[in-house]
């Protein structure tokens, strides 16, 4: 008992250390921690998910933001911390994972040291309810392995599955179809999928009555469920084929191993259920990057696939016949890798912190905890400027000037960077992304810009980084149908009569 509570000390350090050393960035950029944060913070403010706002996601990530903002203040930095314990949770659930499996505790807290590590980019992404659902997802799988096959692991894992999808639709149907084909292979198959579907079904029907009272329920399923086709048709990103390639190793050298291993199994009659688990939520995993095959979605893809190929490696390595004393020998390397690491990690993070707290109260740039960029500063790259600089207070002052003459919409990614501040909200237009607008969004919404009047219209400028995400055909209309008024800041201004 006193060596779980001293292990799960230790890899509760070494995770804090390790996450807090990594995630500590000070800008807020154009990017999806900043989209998350202007919406979770929109929602504190009382602006509804679907019927004031264009939320393509289920609503329990902003929710939960929303509360924390409630209780420790709404700002940049509270966010982060918020996200800094979806971290934390993650990689504890790992590390569960990793016990259940039976590997040893001081291989498990390495093997954590080491992800955290090739999963930087998901500990400096920021809050993101794909985060959210993949801790979720992680920690099913571990509930999973660890008691299969029995009723309250089923009720269990039906409660996990219906919070993963009200976190992350698509997530929760990936892990939905996982349980499934899990259960249809083992005993009782009708009675445990008939009791995952009955628990998943039963808060499901409550949720959408409190959609359904508060009047979302359509905007709800309009943003998250009929706007996907043209998300997912309009946003295929695809990152160096290289890259790809490189990390997609790992999932398909894992399954493949995993295979063979069972095939073996067979043969010499070994029943071995985690492989069977593994390989299937391995998969279901993998369909967690699409459409956007950037660095922070594969590597969010590939979590199961890497467990899954450590624990082959653990199982192989296990069958080696060694000398008590080797044993010592590499347990006692494993132990001091294990020091090493969180003095790297604690000396890093110490340092980081000291760093992110001078700057962030640093006299030019110093926000007022009320702010809700408190804690972090515009990134001066792709496309911002720091507040403070000409640019930024010239567009802040047009949109300022014109409040009580006329409209102004800034018709980019970038736009909540302004909004956010000054208290505004222009729905679809603050995140004008393709696939954001529900079903047959963008045209839909050219038809709102078409009965315009009186309205600024602010684009990017054309020769800058601009987003892919945007649409072409809207901002080629605001062009030809407005009068050009020249140019303030990085942006174009259109008036429409």
């Amino acid at each position: 008992m006193k060596k779980n509570i001293k292990s799960n000390i230790l890899v509760g350090i070494l995770i804090t250390l390790a996450i807090i050393g990594t995630s500590n960035f000070l800008y807020i950029g154009n990017n999806d921690e900043f989209w998350t944060f202007a919406n979770t913070y929109k929602l504190y403010n009382g602006i509804s998910l679907y019927n004031e706002n264009n939320v393509i996601h289920m609503p329990l990530f902003f929710w939960t933001g929303s509360l924390v903002f409630k209780i420790f203040g709404a700002n940049f930095l509270v966010y982060r911390i918020y996200h800094l314990v979806i971290m934390f949770i993650l990689y504890l659930a790992i590390y569960k994972l990793f016990i259940n499996l039976n590997i040893k505790k001081e291989i498990s807290i390495l093997m954590i040291a080491i992800l955290s590590i090739l999963f930087r980019s998901v500990n400096t992404a920021g809050g993101s309810y794909t985060t959210l659902a993949l801790a979720m997802f992680v920690l099913g799988v571990s509930n999973l392995i660890k008691a299969q096959n029995k009723n309250t692991n089923i009720i269990f894992q039906g409660i996990i599955a219906f919070l993963i999808f009200i976190t992350k639709q698509n997530v929760g149907v990936y892990y939905i179809l996982g349980l499934i084909i899990y259960l249809m292979s083992g005993k009782n198959r009708i009675k445990n999928i008939i009791t995952l579907i009955v628990t998943i079904t039963i808060p499901s029907c409550i949720f959408l009555g409190y959609e359904y009272y508060n009047n979302e329920l359509e905007n709800l399923i309009n943003y998250t469920f009929l706007g996907l086709g043209e998300f997912a048709e309009k946003n295929i990103i695809l990152d160096s084929t290289q890259y790809v390639q490189m990390l997609l190793a790992i999932p398909i050298s894992a399954i493949i191993s995993a295979i063979y291993q069972f095939r073996d199994n067979k043969k010499k009659n070994i029943k071995d259920e985690k492989f069977k688990i593994l390989v299937v939520f391995s998969i279901m995993n993998l369909f967690m990057a699409y459409p956007i095959f950037n660095k922070y979605h594969i590597l969010t893809s590939i979590v199961i696939s890497a467990v899954l190929l450590i624990y082959i490696l653990y199982v192989y390595i296990k069958k080696i016949k060694l000398e008590q004393e080797a044993k010592k020998i590499i347990l006692g390397t494993i132990n001091k890798l294990i020091v090493i690491f969180i003095i790297v990690f604690a000396i890093r993070s110490i340092y980081n912190v000291i760093v992110y707290n001078e700057f962030i109260n640093s006299a030019e740039i110093k926000y007022d905890r009320n702010h809700p960029f408190y804690g972090g500063v515009i990134y001066k790259g792709s496309g911002e400027v720091i507040e403070g600089e000409p640019e930024y207070d010239d567009v802040m002052n047009f949109i300022k000037e014109k409040e009580n003459e006329s409209d102004v919409i800034i018709f980019d990614t970038r736009a909540n960077l302004y909004m956010v501040p000054l208290g505004r909200n222009n729905q679809n237009y603050d995140l004008p992304m393709l696939g954001n607008w529900g079903k047959d969004g963008e045209n839909k919404l050219l038809g709102d810009v078409k009965s315009k009047t009186n309205t600024y219209f602010l684009l990017y400028d054309e020769t800058r980084n601009i987003s892919t995400q945007e649409s072409k055909k809207i901002k080629d209309y605001i062009k030809e149908n407005s009068r050009y008024d020249g140019k303030i800041g990085k942006y174009d201004i259109y008036y429409k009569y």
